[in-house]
């Protein structure tokens, strides 16, 4: 700022200067009668014309510096900026980048969560279907038990053994009905006492359990004896 300050005070010199030049130009129209004031004005003149010649050349010299100066400056600090920006854009694409991966991210997540929900929604409905299915075949098998319907009540309880292997209820069913049907056919004796040490094991209906045990035993010693 100093340095332009300056160049605009020279330059007002120089006008000033100019001024004075036109002023002596007039002063010496009007003694052109005097011919050695005149001689003497030329010579005067002449000497500052070329004194103004140097001062105007050092000024522009100055000023070529001074402007190739700022503008190297101007040039750099543009560069400068340039540059900032450039890494100011890297920096927000990288962000955009890492948001558009984590919306993405979560967008699966979304997506993949509602196929699980779907899934387990699914999962439920079957589930609750099937329970009432098993849940109507459980009826269905004390009925069937009642009515003496042994070989269908097998296949009943042998279908809910296969969701529910601890339902000890159907078991106990499945065993009676295989017992009461094959008492005296030995090839049904072990899988009736396998039923028969799984019932045992919970403590259920033992003394039916243990009534069916005893007669097995006792046909088994029976038929060793016979032979």
């Amino acid at each position: 700022m100093n340095k332009f300050l300056k160049t605009v005070f020279a330059l007002l010199l120089v006008s000033g200067i100019t001024v004075i030049i036109f002023l002596e130009k007039k002063i010496i129209e009007n003694q052109k009668n005097n011919t050695s004031l005149i001689v003497t004005a030329q010579e005067k003149l002449e000497e500052n014309y070329e004194k103004i010649n140097r001062i105007l050349n050092d000024l522009h010299e100055k000023l070529e510096k001074q402007i190739a100066t700022l503008g190297n400056e101007i040039m750099a600090g543009y560069e400068r900026e340039i540059f900032l920006i450039e890494e100011l854009e890297d920096l927000l694409d990288g962000i955009k980048n890492e948001q558009f991966n984590q919306i993405k991210q979560t967008t699966n997540m979304a997506s993949k969560y509602d196929q699980i929900l779907e899934a387990e929604k699914n999962r439920k409905i079957i589930n609750s279907e099937r329970d009432n299915e098993l849940e109507n075949k459980k009826q269905r098998i004390k009925e069937l038990y009642k009515n003496q319907d042994y070989l269908e009540c097998i296949q009943y309880c042998n279908e809910i053994l296969v969701y529910e292997p601890e339902d000890y209820e159907t078991r106990f069913y499945k065993m009676i009905c295989t017992f009461t049907l094959n008492k005296m056919d030995s090839s049904k004796y072990e899988e009736i006492l396998e039923d028969c040490s799984v019932l045992k094991r919970v403590g259920y209906r033992l003394e039916s359990v243990n009534m069916v045990e005893e007669f097995i035993q006792a046909e088994t010693i029976g038929v060793k004896n016979e032979e």
